[in-house]
């Protein structure tokens, strides 16, 4: 059945509300888009965060509702409408835009009703049934003597925050006077608190409330000073730049989440990003089968750059595989009209699929002419030919690729890793000046 902007009825009359309803959505276009159904009270509120289902929390607290990622356009949720509790009246289902664009210019936004496999309603969209908004409620679930379904289709053009405030949540970012502890080095996680096998494992977190602990930003101001002494030994006294990182969650780099180790990555290299970037903000995205531009990373969040169930988004990623140039290309858009250097830190396990070793190298080679610095670091990996290849390219008008590894980066000393890191930027920012490539 195909459903209309504003249609609403009795949603026994498709589905059987004693079995399992699914809920496919998918959307096309640009942008990065990210699913969600929030679970409301009777004053249609998000009152219990644990029934905020999305990618980072995949299911409630009994599995009456539970989200799994189907590609990088789509994703499912399972609905067990009878074993609700009584305190959730209403399921809306969304969609929001994860950075730039708006829903105006989206190719298509489909909702479908299936049970069994089979489709039983179809609700489609596109770009022309909205403007500037970033977020959409696209369908809604809710009991009025029995369960009901509503095709909303109605958007928010503050995004995300938008609906959180209209459900009486509010984003985690928003509570600048409240700070995130920033210890200057990462615990290990415990085997039972990151578990990376299955999206039904993971260990709910509330990405809607913030629970702040004591801060001791103190540490992190201290790092970054000590950080000013290697700016001063490789001559970057007063560069801006842009910092980027760029850090694989496939399944070969499980181990580092898993010990900590991808956190006290982060921790290391937030200084660079306060030292250098233009507005304090280190610009962040994860990567596996497809890649994933996350929140800017700054002094008050940093220490949350992996979270509680990583092993939920690792799986949602398309976590046996991964692809380099789909996360090359989406930093490069990013940056596309920047009139600032920047220096992108590409974490990587190596052992880069050879199917794309061709457009990973072509890629890199016409970047050569843009204001990027690529440093790629490997870490708890082998085969990594293609960057020592690409350290030794000459046929470019600078070289703008740098590679090393590091064995442990609890252990890696800072004067060891931070020199590695800025001689050859320092070198780079001067060819790249002189060939008139950064101003």
């Amino acid at each position: 059945m195909e459903l209309k902007r504003g249609f609403r009825d009795k949603l026994e009359k498709y589905v059987d509300l004693a079995d399992v309803v699914e809920i496919d959505m998918t959307t096309t276009g640009a942008a990065v888009y990210d699913y969600s159904c929030f679970g409301l009270d009777s004053n249609e509120k998000l009152s219990d965060d644990r029934y905020m289902i999305f990618y980072n929390q995949t299911e409630s607290p009994n599995r009456e509702l539970s989200y799994s990622a189907l590609d990088e356009h789509s994703a499912r949720f399972l609905l067990r409408l009878n074993k609700l509790p009584q305190t959730i009246n209403k399921l809306a289902f969304t969609v929001s835009i994860d950075g730039d664009g708006t829903m105006g210019k989206i190719s298509t936004h489909e909702i479908k009703i299936k049970q069994r496999g089979q489709t039983v309603a179809v609700l489609s969209l596109n770009g022309s049934d909205f403007t500037q908004e970033k977020a959409i409620i696209s369908l809604e679930i809710y009991r009025k003597q029995v369960w009901r379904l509503a095709a909303v289709a109605s958007g928010f053009n503050g995004g995300l925050g938008d609906l959180l405030r209209n459900y009486g949540g509010e984003e985690e970012s928003s509570k600048e006077t409240e700070p995130i502890p920033t210890p200057p080095r990462s615990e290990s996680r415990s085997p039972e608190n990151s578990r990376a096998s299955s999206p039904n494992g993971n260990v709910p977190s509330s990405p809607v409330v913030s629970r702040p602990t004591s801060s001791v930003e103190a540490d992190m101001a201290q790092a970054v000073r000590s950080f000013q002494n290697y700016v001063s030994r490789n001559g970057l006294q007063g560069c801006i730049a842009k910092v980027a990182l760029v850090v694989e969650m496939s399944s070969q780099m499980a181990p580092l989440y898993e010990d900590g180790t991808i956190q006290e990555i982060v921790n290391k290299i937030i200084p660079l990003a306060l030292q250098f970037d233009d507005n304090g903000k280190l610009e962040f995205w994860y990567y596996a089968g497809w890649a994933k531009k996350m929140s800017p990373l700054t002094k008050n969040n940093y220490t949350q750059a992996v979270p509680q169930d990583w092993g939920s988004l690792m799986w949602s990623m398309g976590k046996d595989t991964h692809s380099e140039a789909l996360v090359i290309s989406s930093v490069m858009t990013e940056y596309i009209n920047t009139d600032l250097p920047v220096y992108v830190i590409f974490i990587t396990g190596g052992n880069i699929p050879i199917q794309y070793e061709a457009s990973v190298e072509q890629m890199l080679r016409g970047a050569s002419l843009r204001p990027i610095y690529w440093q790629f670091i490997g870490t708890n990996g082998c085969n990594y030919e293609l960057l020592d290849r690409l350290n030794n390219l000459t046929d470019r008008p600078v070289n703008n690729t740098n590679f090393f590894t590091v064995g442990n980066f609890k252990q890696v000393s800072n004067e060891a890793l931070y020199d590695l890191m800025l001689k050859e930027f320092s070198s780079w920012l001067r060819e790249a000046k002189a060939n008139g490539i950064v101003r």
